[in-house]
């Protein structure tokens, strides 16, 4: 094994002195599959050649002809990286190629997280994360279940993880308890989406766990929320800090739909929310969305931080605006 990884390094030496791209990488999870800690040291130039693969990666996760080939191409992006994950860099590299694959930090700068989302053909998605540490370990998560509202009361393991795109971490720190909220997106098929409020937090050995109860309502305390509405509406779930709290749409049936059918949910005009207390988010029935008075115009205004829901989605990742 010590010959295998000595072989390996020479021909990563070799390529990058040569800038050529990280083609042997795409072989390391198959060579070393347990290796939750970097092989050999990367430095700066490792970084930005690795961006350069994964960009290239991406177009094959997104467009492959068959989902086999969609899901190999994401096991080379889980390789790519792992190959950077000893460079200090990494854990602060914006890395600003990446179109489809998020690079969070949490704000606290306890971890960073690599998430992306594999596409399949029959409309669902499967989802990879890597929890990235500054010392360089990381946590390998894959997922391509979707939850539904029966998970609303389970704490999960790393490996029990469902899968989504996270677009926002928000850390609550009580007394010695720190744990992450997080925002994410869920594909889940051609005719809903889903939008999922959960916690992130870290057992023994840096154990990923999801879930916590801590969404307290006054019949009710929930570990998670998980929000179902129609493919074709956006909904806004969000931490707005100019409020202190979670914010998120009202959903609501369509005109002359069932309650019950949630692809035919729809934002309605209400916005509902959580604020921050002792630890807990508690459970607001209603949520102000607009700001006071201009002192100079004496008019009120819409909320600048509610996203335009009639912006165009672009396919490869909704979380994105198009042109972006």
């Amino acid at each position: 094994m010590i010959g295998k990884r000595a072989t390996i390094k020479a021909r990563y030496l070799r390529l990058v002195g040569m800038r050529l791209p990280f083609l042997f990488l795409l072989v390391l999870r198959t060579l070393c599959p347990c290796v939750h800690s970097p092989l050999f040291a990367a430095d700066s130039e490792s970084v930005r050649l690795a961006e350069a693969a994964v960009a290239e990666l991406e177009v094959r996760v997104g467009k492959a002809s068959t989902d086999s080939e969609r899901l190999a191409a994401s096991d080379s992006i889980e390789a790519v990286f792992i190959s950077i994950f000893s460079a200090e860099e990494t854990f602060s590299y914006a890395f600003p190629a990446l179109k489809n694959t998020g690079a969070l930090r949490s704000p606290d700068g306890a971890f960073r997280l690599f998430n992306w989302n594999v596409p399949m053909h029959d409309g669902s998605h499967a989802y990879r994360a890597m929890i990235l540490f500054p010392d360089g370990e990381y946590r390998l998560l894959r997922g391509a279940q979707s939850p539904d509202r029966a998970s609303e009361g389970k704490v999960l393991r790393g490996e029990e993880w469902y899968g989504a795109l996270v677009y926002q971490i928000h850390p609550v720190k009580h007394k010695r308890d720190t744990f992450y909220t997080l925002m994410a997106w869920e594909g889940h098929n051609r005719v809903s989406t889903k939008k999922i409020l959960d916690v992130l937090w870290f057992g023994k050995n840096r154990e990923p766990m999801f879930g916590k109860p801590v969404f307290v309502h006054e019949d009710r305390t929930y570990t998670r929320r998980v929000f179902e509405f129609a493919a074709s509406a956006q909904m806004t779930l969000t931490y707005l800090p100019a409020k202190e709290a979670i914010v998120f749409d009202d959903l609501v049936p369509l005109p002359g739909m069932a309650e019950g059918n949630l692809s035919a949910y729809v934002p309605g005009t209400l916005h509902r929310g959580y604020t921050e207390q002792k630890g807990e988010w508690h459970y607001t029935e209603h949520v102000d969305m607009t700001r006071p008075k201009d002192a100079e115009t004496k008019s009120q205004f819409n909320f600048p931080d509610r996203p335009d829901l009639q912006r165009k989605r672009r396919p490869g990742n909704p979380l994105l605006p198009e042109g972006k």
